[in-house]
């Protein structure tokens, strides 16, 4: 076997997707919003945890302390994601269709991601909007992010939930 053939064949390897989707495919795949909507999924699994609560039956059989990583690890490719947005804007823009970020419980996901950009350099109304949107992200309670995780039960048989599982792996 000759030395670049297998070099290609460790390339190969090493970005295959072994029946999932590798971590650019999932940068690549996921919005924000549906990463987002699956940290969301697993802040529940935690809370039924601290409540007590097995909710393997609820929440896609995860316990509390996987959740807890899994968290982690979809706020890590959310800031990717952020970062890789920031690089391709010359002008931040507030999107007016994030005022409505509460009925899918984006606001908070939207304030972390306004927050890195540099405020002073806002217009005024981008800035109004960053307030709105600060706003509805503080009022959002619990059962507002139960309500939209009952209609976010697609990460459970996701290519996404599948990825995450793997990273968990020994």
């Amino acid at each position: 076997m000759s030395r670049a053939f297998l070099i290609f064949t460790l390339i190969i390897l090493s970005q295959a997707s072994f029946g999932g989707l590798a971590h650019k495919e999932i940068i690549k795949n996921y919005t924000i919003e549906r990463l987002d909507a699956a940290a969301n999924l697993l802040m529940v699994a935690v809370d039924q945890g601290l409540e007590g609560k097995d909710g393997a039956e609820n929440v896609c059989g995860i316990k509390k302390d996987e959740a807890l990583i899994h968290i982690n690890e979809v706020k890590a490719l959310i800031d990717e994601k952020f970062a890789l947005m920031k690089g391709k804007k010359n002008k931040t823009v507030v999107p007016v269709p994030w005022l409505r970020c509460q009925t899918a419980c984006h606001c908070a996901v939207y304030e972390r991601y306004i927050e890195t950009w540099d405020l002073e350099k806002l217009s005024k109304d981008d800035f109004k909007r960053y307030k709105t949107i600060q706003a509805l992200a503080s009022k959002m309670s619990a059962k507002d992010v139960k309500r939209c995780v009952s209609v976010s039960r697609w990460f459970c048989q996701s290519p996404l939930f599948n990825y995450l599982k793997k990273q968990t792996k020994p």
